[in-house]
């Protein structure tokens, strides 16, 4: 056998062991993946209490807030309480960043939210008929486990809905 002949093959080997790798993990993967759970929650406007920090101290202003929830019927189902910490106004942006946590305490346990979104600057809620969306990283009770996103979005009365995708 002569010496490009065998290169020839050796390449043809390492190109089919590649492919034969890659099918069972595409195939496995996707035959894990969970279906989504998706349900939405009103709240009612929040009672707000924001904090400044001191002159000159970074990061900026701490908003704590508690809202009552509501299944889309109406019916009561569960308090909203969370806190927003402003990270940086970045200069000659008209908007900053704020690191949210929501904690959804429902009938069953909590579903606990987190991640960055971008606020109009100065302002302690987000612009009306705006989303916005951050992680779901974890829960209580019959939400052990819970992960996804909530898509949270201002009404114009100043009311929220939010919007889960749980995978779980």
């Amino acid at each position: 056998m002569n010496l490009n002949r065998l290169k020839t093959s050796i390449a043809g080997l390492a190109i089919l062991g590649a492919l034969v790798a890659t099918v069972p993990m595409a195939t496995s993967a996707s035959a894990h993946t969970p279906a989504a759970t998706r349900f939405s929650i009103n709240q009612a406007k929040p009672t707000l209490f924001t904090y400044g920090n001191l002159s000159g101290e970074i990061p900026g202003k701490k908003t704590y807030f508690a809202a009552q929830l509501s299944k889309p019927s109406g019916e009561a189902f569960g308090i909203l309480t969370g806190n927003i910490s402003t990270v940086a106004p970045i200069p000659g942006n008209p908007e900053e960043a704020r690191l949210r946590t929501l904690i959804f305490t429902l009938p069953g346990g909590q579903i606990v939210a987190e991640g960055n979104s971008v606020y109009p600057r100065g302002e302690v809620e987000i612009n009306p008929n705006t989303s916005i969306v951050i992680a779901v990283i974890g829960g209580t009770g019959t939400y052990i486990g819970a992960r996804g996103q909530v898509i949270t979005s201002r009404n114009a009365d100043g009311t929220y809905t939010h919007k889960f995708t749980l995978l779980k």
